[in-house]
């Protein structure tokens, strides 16, 4: 009976150790299970953020372009009727050119307070590095901006000016938390070369994922003949643009003056007053001015041509659209790139948190009468009625993609880094550990060997997107 007992005690024991393992699995199995469906949750939340975030600025965009169209068309008539009738005084014309002016700017700063606010209505919050970016160039428009460029509208409080302004609505939206990125901005102090490696996201990238074809093609006497630090060229001058349109949510416009000539109808009885105006005129224009002639100088918004230009040409021949883009809606102009991250707490043990991030962009859409593209006329006018979200690698945003901090790396920690080598690196960039993992012997020897036995495996597909490798980083 001892002997029997003991034989039950040890099956018993047994017993429990087998229930305690599919315990402990089952546990695991549980928490694995939580966790993958709290990511997919998190990644349709990013999704709808990211979406919801590029539509609301793409709205604005169009509303914007709208009302700065039927302000043309307002001009227009004040001027056709006053011209007509012999006036020579048009203050109201000089105030809607102001009001113009200021919603070209102020229009785009609309659209991203409304892209921020609808990803924090659909569950994204503040991203700290988006922010900082933003403070960042707050400064530099703080610092620089009076230096270099005029004011882009009056600004009647005589201690400011329009880029007081403008820095104060960046801090303000800065202050409040960014949950998304623009990854299209039209930046006027920018270094727009990248003939210098260190200004060229493919370099980190490459680096980061040991791309070494992506040195074959494009960096090859730079992977065989790096020493050190000191062997990069010096960083080119920053290359001013101008300062005549907005740098986020950019609408893409700029601002030319007309001579407009119309027909006089009904001069009136003050002959000598018009007389002397058109003497005036002919100063000013050097041509003579008919008799039955009134002209009169003003300035208008028109559609920049260098960017609203084919939508067509812009992609990529091969780009996989389901059908084909429309005449009337074949044109490029402003558009929305947005990027936002989103991290996921796991509960299994040892694992990190899932990072999820979400491209997306959106552009604002309209036809003229026919229907012919918006356009078409050159002179903005008002049209645009409908948003949509389109392929990221379809938009104005950088092939390459863009990564939080590229801004803070180029305009601080490059510099250090030319000046003192990579002791002046910041471990915590992604950039900055790209170029110190580049500063390592082995891992250059090892792309040099590489490419010496399989380089002849390297080509250029051209998949989607049209870009060396078939694709972007971003494109979904």
């Amino acid at each position: 009976m001892t002997a029997k007992r003991e034989e039950l005690k040890s099956k018993s024991g047994q017993a429990i150790i087998f229930l305690i393992v599919v315990v402990v699995i089952l546990a695991f199995v549980m928490l694995w299970n939580f966790d993958l469906h709290k990511t997919l949750f998190v990644k349709v939340v990013a999704r709808d953020a990211g979406d919801a975030a590029a539509l609301a600025a793409a709205r604005w965009q169009g509303k914007t372009l709208n009302l700065v169209g039927e302000l043309n068309i307002v001009q227009a008539a004040l001027l056709s009727e006053g011209l007509a009738a012999g006036r020579t005084n048009f203050p109201e014309v000089a105030a809607i050119e102001e009001l113009r002016t200021r919603l070209n700017f102020v229009g785009p700063m609309v659209a991203f307070v409304a892209a921020e606010q609808a990803a924090k209505n659909n569950g994204v919050f503040n991203n700290a590095r988006f922010s900082e970016e933003l403070y960042r160039h707050a400064e530099m428009v703080l610092a620089e901006y009076p230096i270099r460029y005029a004011p882009p509208y009056i600004n009647f409080d005589s201690d400011r000016t329009a880029w007081d302004d403008y820095a104060e609505m960046l801090f303000t939206i800065a202050d409040h938390g960014m949950p998304v990125m623009i990854t299209n901005p039209y930046l006027y102090m920018d270094y727009r070369s990248q003939a210098n490696n260190l200004l060229n996201p493919e370099f980190y990238n490459a680096v980061a994922s040991r791309n070494w074809c992506w040195f074959y093609y494009h960096a090859r006497a730079l992977l065989n003949h790096y020493t050190s630090w000191a062997y990069w060229p010096a960083l080119p001058e920053l290359e001013p643009r101008p300062a005549t349109d907005a740098e986020f949510f950019s609408l893409k416009l700029r601002q030319i003056g007309v001579l407009a000539r119309l027909p006089v109808l009904n001069p009136g009885n003050d002959d000598n007053r018009i007389d002397e105006w058109r003497a005036i005129l002919r100063d000013r224009a050097d041509e003579n001015v008919d008799t039955d002639v009134i002209e009169f100088y003003a300035r208008w918004h028109i559609y920049d041509a260098s960017a609203w230009s084919s939508w067509r040409d812009y992609i990529a021949e091969y780009f996989p659209f389901e059908t084909p883009i429309k005449d009337e809606y074949n044109v490029l102009g402003a558009d929305v790139a947005l990027k936002l991250n989103v991290e996921a707490d796991r509960l299994s043990p040892g694992m990190s948190r899932d990072r999820v991030e979400w491209t997306t962009a959106a552009k604002p859409f309209g036809t003229l009468p026919g229907p012919v593209p918006i356009d078409t006329y050159g002179m903005v006018i008002p049209g645009f009625s409908d948003v949509r979200l389109i392929p990221v690698d379809t938009s104005t945003a950088p092939s390459q993609g863009s990564r939080e901090g590229w801004g803070v790396h180029i305009y601080e920690h490059l510099p250090a880094y030319e000046a003192r080598g990579p002791s002046a690196l910041d471990p915590n960039c992604w950039y900055c550990r790209q170029l110190l993992q580049w500063e390592v012997y082995e891992f250059r020897l090892s792309g040099v060997e590489w490419l010496a036995k399989y380089s002849h495996t390297c080509h250029r597909p051209s998949g989607p997107g049209g870009r060396d490798g078939g694709g972007t980083r971003h494109g979904h």
